[in-house]
């Protein structure tokens, strides 16, 4: 190749420029029956997984997050069906597979007791987590940003770990 250094990608049909704080977190998940039969239905799955992890009993306000904060959280999570995307890490599950919904009458195992629980016996888990970050190659033609000139400040208005910006 005779060209620069990629520095954008189409997404979507949108143009969109890499950044170096970049990344994305994928979650596997796995809902199943009582009789331990898989659920079809994508709007159940999404049921089990709002339980699981957002509601007042669910992961994440169990581990301490307060309902803004989960909100917040919420606004990055993309439910496609059989996993879920977020711009974050959510807190709390770093070690999978880990049980979301358990279930009444579970056969296998027994739901630790502050899991919440389906009355029908659904039941969820997370079974996988794989971070992304922006490809080498996309990185490779950007710049790094310049110093600001002698008597004048420049602020970078991004988190640090996530995709908000402060104006």
């Amino acid at each position: 190749g005779g060209g620069p250094a990629p520095t954008e990608t189409l997404s979507n049909l949108m143009i969109t420029s890499i950044t170096p704080n970049f990344q994305f977190h994928q979650y596997g998940l796995d809902g199943s029956t009582k009789t331990n039969s898989p659920i079809d239905s994508r709007r159940r799955r999404y049921e089990l997984l709002e339980k699981g992890l957002f509601s007042a009993e669910g992961l994440l306000r169990r581990n301490g997050m307060s309902e803004k904060e989960v909100k917040s959280l919420q606004r990055v999570v993309f439910f496609e069906g059989s996993f879920f995307f977020s711009s974050r890490p959510i807190p709390g599950l770093e070690n999978v597979p880990m049980d979301l919904v358990g279930s009444k009458s579970s056969t296998d195992r027994e739901a630790p007791s502050e899991l919440p629980v389906m009355e029908n016996g659904d039941c969820m888990i997370v079974t996988n987590w794989s971070a992304f970050s922006a490809p080498k190659m996309l990185l490779s033609g950007t710049n790094a940003p310049a110093a600001p000139a002698a008597g004048s400040v420049s602020i970078d208005r991004r988190c640090r770990d996530c995709t908000k910006a402060f104006v």
